[in-house]
Order: C-alpha cells, then structure tokens, then sequence
C-alpha cells in the first residue's frame, strides 16, 4: 500500500513539473505554447524514395517565397526525406516517408484559418498530381 502511495505521489510530481515547465516557456502575459493539430494530409506514392517529392517541395516553395527546411535522416540504412515547408509563421507542411520509402506522408500543421493555408496547400497538390499523376496523390484528411 505505501509503495502505491510513493508512485502516485512521484507521478503527480512529475505532472506538476511538466506543466510548471510549460508556463515557463510563455513569455509573461501570454498563453504557454499549444501543439498543432493535424489540419490536413495527403499520401504521396513515389518509386524513388521521395525525391521527386523533394524536387516539387523545392519547386513550390521558391515559387511562393516560401521557407524549405530539411532534416533527412538514415534508418536500418535508407534515407528517409524529412521536408518542411514554412508557409507563415504558424504554418507547417511537413512530409516524410518515415513508415514507408514508397510514400511520402504530407501533413499540414497550423494554428491559422482553414483560409489562410487552403490555396497554398491545395496548389501543392495540384503540382504534385500534376508531376506524379492523379492517381499517386491521395488527401487523407481534409
């Protein structure tokens, strides 16, 4: 019993520091910071470990004077393509093929209106269709 006790009392500790240390993140007067919600995914089929995703990504981004970050990684010895889009400054398309090399995972994170990211994203998946084909782009969550 006073082992169970001991637990439960580390546990709400370690719950109290996490949400003191998310306080502390927020500047004084503002709100701690809040995760972004998945507003938006695609699945992309590609027979080259997603670079040519990479090449329309890159193609897109300088079109929009958007901001393309990369962050590609190896596991079990394949590259894995980790791409991120900054389309504004609470405004994400990240993609990677993390799960699989074949298909590209695209997922849009933001904080801002449905209106403010629709046309960008919607006109990455009309390029990306329009470079892999129709049937190779897939928008899983609308």
């Amino acid at each position: 019993m006073a082992r169970s006790k001991v637990i439960l009392i580390a546990l709400a500790g370690v719950a109290a520091v996490a949400i003191g240390m998310g306080a502390c993140l927020a500047r004084p007067g503002e709100a701690p910071p809040r995760a972004y919600d998945v507003s938006a995914r695609a699945k992309v089929q590609t027979l080259d470990n997603g670079a040519s995703y990479v090449a329309v990504a890159t193609r897109f981004a300088a079109s929009h004077g958007y901001t393309l970050k990369r962050g590609d990684f190896s596991v079990d010895g394949r590259e894995v393509v980790n791409v991120r889009i900054v389309v504004g400054p609470e405004t994400f398309f990240d993609a990677d093929n993390f799960l699989d090399a074949a298909t590209v995972d695209l997922v849009v994170h933001s904080h801002s209106k449905r209106s403010e990211w629709s046309d960008p994203w919607n006109d990455l998946l009309m390029q990306l269709r329009g470079t892999m084909g129709e049937s190779n782009v897939d928008v899983v969550v609308r």
